[in-house]
């Protein structure tokens, strides 16, 4: 197709889950929508909503500047392309909280019993921060592959390298609620890698403090 697909849910991502109602907006996520719209992206609302519920998402979107080329259905285009509407939406990009990145779903799939235990020294933790610094603020698949690799070594960590990866990505959520003029943690794709391991690295943290 000739321009870029956006699939997006609504629940979670546009705004924060609080479903029968509707949550506060997700800015970033929708600035980004906006920004791709005007750019000549074609938006596509994937959601379970239905009915009533649906029409107020759709009203919710309007109001916050965003406008669907389509509603839980294919674009038109597609449709004429294939012979029909599947019920996978087709796209370039999809956005949704409950998404698995592939280098996620890979590592789920080894298995505990497969997994390598890699012993961590003061040098090779100091790497493993200098990996996260590095992926922080970048756009592409370097930031789910880090994520994705440092979330299942975070029990292994000292409490030194959890520590000080809590106050850098913390650091980088303070700069990313200040500036405007561009996004620190990257496009919505790279915040939603970035909320998976600050929320893994407060649960390690807490589970240590218990």
């Amino acid at each position: 197709m000739e321009n870029k697909i956006i699939a997006v849910d609504f629940d979670g991502t546009l705004c924060v889950d609080a479903l029968p109602g509707i949550g506060e907006p997700r800015w970033r996520v929708i600035d980004y929508l906006n920004k791709q719209k005007k750019s000549g992206a074609k938006l596509i609302l994937w959601t379970c909503r239905t009915g009533k519920k649906l029409q107020e998402a759709v009203v919710w979107c309007r109001e916050r500047g965003i406008t669907f080329d389509a509603i839980n259905e294919n674009l038109k285009e597609v449709i004429e392309f294939f012979g029909g509407d599947s019920r996978k939406i087709l796209a370039d990009e999809y956005i949704d909280d409950k998404a698995i990145p592939i280098s996620s779903a890979a590592d789920l799939a080894i298995g505990d019993e497969n997994r390598k235990t890699v012993v961590l020294d003061k040098d090779l933790e100091t790497m493993l921060i200098s990996a996260m610094r590095y992926a922080l603020g970048r756009r592409s698949y370097m930031v789910s592959l880090t994520v994705g690799f440092l979330i299942p070594l975070l029990p292994q960590l000292s409490d030194w390298c959890l520590n000080v990866m809590i106050r850098d990505l913390v650091e980088e959520y303070t700069l990313a609620a200040r500036v405007t003029s561009y996004s620190p943690l990257g496009d919505p794709c790279d915040v939603a890698e970035w909320d998976r391991m600050k929320e893994a690295l407060v649960a390690e943290r807490e589970k240590r403090d218990a």
